[in-house]
């Protein structure tokens, strides 16, 4: 691969956040509606805009939701609930000391997408950041990642988008990068396998190595 840039999704990829995605989700649902789907319909919106998922759950209360959602979520503990996904400071590392070009492509608001990555000093690796508000369509399209090779200067083809769902996979491949899926994802390999990424990876580690 003739590689320049790495575009990271952030929930699930960088920082495991499923536990309290699916408390607020749960809380949320219960509280405003009075009713919640499995854990297993949950973690299928993972990677999808909250704004998007409330709508096609309850299109008339959605604002409602993600102000619940919002409102509950700063009232947890955040060091509680996110921990680091395996090796992603030694890999950081790697990409930096090889000169890749690093940039988080995520759906996720920017108040809480840069509270995440400051949790755990994250911020410093990146030269760029799309959240949810820096573009108009979001995952599944490309236009988050090409907004982020943008302003990397960096062409599609020297570009591989890193993700843990369809979402990502689907982002990348719309935006004409390769595209590789982490192992540890909560979808399953069976099921990112049907959106056929470009490589399966154990962990960034394993990505570092790969390129190098």
């Amino acid at each position: 691969m003739s590689i320049k840039a790495i575009l990271l999704d952030l929930d699930g990829t960088l920082v495991n956040t499923n536990e309290i995605i699916l408390q607020c989700f749960e809380h949320t649902l219960k509280e405003k509606t009075g009713s919640c789907p499995p854990r297993e319909e949950l973690v299928r919106t993972f990677g999808k805009p909250l704004s998007e998922v409330f709508a096609e759950m309850a299109p008339n209360e959605a604002d409602e939701l993600i102000d619940e959602y919002h409102r509950f979520q700063q009232s947890l503990d955040q060091s509680k609930y996110i921990t680091l996904c395996p090796h992603v400071i030694e890999a950081l590392e790697k990409f930096k000391a090889k000169g890749y070009k690093l940039a988080v492509v995520t759906s996720k608001r920017h108040d809480g997408a840069y509270q995440n990555l400051a949790q755990f000093d994250l911020l410093p690796y990146f030269s760029t950041i799309i959240t949810y508000e820096d573009t108009v369509n979001h995952k599944p399209t490309g236009e988050p990642a090409k907004k982020a090779l943008e302003i990397l200067g960096v062409a599609p083809k020297e570009a591989i988008m890193v993700g843990d769902s369809n979402f990502d996979i689907q982002c990348g491949k719309d935006a004409g990068t390769k595209t590789a899926a982490v192992l540890y994802s909560a979808f399953g390999k069976e099921f990112l396998q049907t959106f056929e990424p470009d490589y399966f990876i154990e962990d960034l580690l394993e990505l570092a190595n790969m390129l190098g």
